[in-house]
C-alpha cells in the first residue's frame, strides 16, 4: 500500500509541478508585457496562451487522478451488488498502479466491447488493482520497454473475463 500511495503522489506531483512552472512563466512573461509597447503586448499573449493550454492540461491530469482515488475510497466492505462496467474497473486500477508499472513495463490496456456485469465495484476494483500490482512486483525494474503487462476484457458467451498477463 505504502508503494502504491508514494507512486499515486508522484503521479500527481509530476503535472502540479507542470502547473507550478506553467505559471511562473505566464507570471513572467506579465510582468514583462506591463512595460511593452501596447503593440508588443499581442506577442506575449500569443506566447502565453499556449503554456495556459498546458497548465489546464496539468490541472486536468491532477483532476483524474483523484477522481480515480475517490472511486478506490469507496467502502471496501461494501457487497452491494450492481452493474459494473469492468472496463471502467481496469482503467482505474490502471490509471493508479502506472506510477509502480513505468520503470518495470508497458502498461497495454486491450479493452472489448462488455456489458455491464453484476458485481460489486468495491471487490471488483481491489481484484484488478491487486493484480496489477503483483504483476509490477514480478517484473525487476530497470528494462520497462523489454517487459509488458496486458490487460484484456472480452465477453465469452454470457461470462465477462478479465485476463492480466505479464
Amino acid at each position: 500500500l505504502g508503494m502504491l500511495v508514494a507512486g499515486i503522489g508522484h503521479e500527481i506531483n509530476n503535472p502540479a509541478a507542470y502547473v507550478s512552472l506553467g505559471v511562473q512563466q505566464i507570471a513572467r512573461h506579465l510582468r514583462r508585457a506591463s512595460f511593452e509597447p501596447h503593440e508588443a503586448q499581442s506577442a506575449t499573449l500569443e506566447r502565453v496562451l499556449p503554456i495556459l493550454d498546458d497548465v489546464a492540461a496539468g490541472v486536468h491530469r491532477i483532476a483524474e487522478i483523484v477522481g480515480e482515488l475517490k472511486l478506490f475510497s469507496r467502502n471496501p466492505d461494501d457487497d452491494a451488488v450492481a452493474p459494473v462496467d469492468l472496463n471502467g474497473v481496469v482503467r482505474s486500477a490502471a490509471t493508479l498502479v502506472q506510477a509502480e508499472l513505468r520503470s518495470r513495463a508497458r502498461l497495454r490496456l486491450d479493452l472489448g466491447e462488455l456489458p455491464a456485469a453484476p458485481g460489486a465495484w468495491a471487490r471488483l476494483s481491489q481484484v484488478a488493482l491487486n493484480l496489477l500490482i503483483n504483476a509490477a512486483q514480478a517484473i525487476a525494474p530497470g528494462a520497462p520497454e523489454a517487459n509488458e503487462v496486458v490487460v484484456t476484457t472480452r465477453l465469452c458467451g454470457d461470462e465477462v473475463r478479465v485476463m492480466v498477463r505479464d
